[in-house]
């Protein structure tokens, strides 16, 4: 909707021009008719492939939560399960923040990741039965979201680096340990 309305606009400026320069040299009138209608189909062109796609990519791969996501102030607390406030590396050094859960019966560590534009409060609902059961939770703020840094947006090619950084989080915590968790991923 956006589109058409911009190139709505875009054809005032051409409509105008090339009528105005029709009226009055009519001798080639035909040309100039032609060279508004050939100009205008060149920008909208540029506009809708080359500038539009451009715009929207940057908007998203800088984009972060949501405004009303970010006003969610839910923590494992409120599901009364014991948690602490974690700061960790991604892999490409993006510093990420979430809450981590130590397993109590259940030797896995599950680390969950939230979706586009959304933050680590999305996924207590589902998690904290799990955390209930004994297994322990990582939820964290992947880059640009919640609370954790800055960084591209990828869709997933950036975002890799957050679980890897997530995964040596959680190994490093059990460094010495004689038994390790297992560590699972929620899809």
């Amino acid at each position: 909707m956006i589109t058409l309305i911009l190139l709505a606009l875009l054809l005032v400026p051409y409509a105008l021009i090339g009528g105005i320069l029709a009226l009055f040299w009519k001798a080639r009138r035909m040309a100039v008719l032609r060279w508004s209608f050939v100009s205008y189909l060149i920008l909208a062109v540029l506009i809708l492939f080359g500038a539009g796609p451009y715009f929207i990519a940057r908007m998203v791969s800088h984009a972060g939560t949501r405004p009303s996501d970010q006003q969610i102030k839910t923590t494992p607390a409120d599901y009364h399960i014991a948690y602490e406030d974690v700061i960790f590396e991604a892999r490409d050094s993006v510093r990420l923040r979430g809450w981590y859960v130590t397993p109590a019966s259940r030797k896995a560590v599950i680390i969950c990741t939230h979706g586009l534009f959304r933050n680590r409060t999305e996924l207590l609902e589902a998690v904290m039965p799990l955390a209930r059961d004994g297994y322990g939770t990582l939820l964290y703020d992947s880059r640009s979201h919640g609370t954790s840094d800055k960084g591209i947006v990828s869709f997933g090619y950036y975002e890799r680096n957050d679980v890897l950084g997530a995964i040596r989080y959680v190994l490093s915590r059990y460094r010495d340990a004689v038994d390790k968790p297992v560590i699972g991923l929620n899809p």
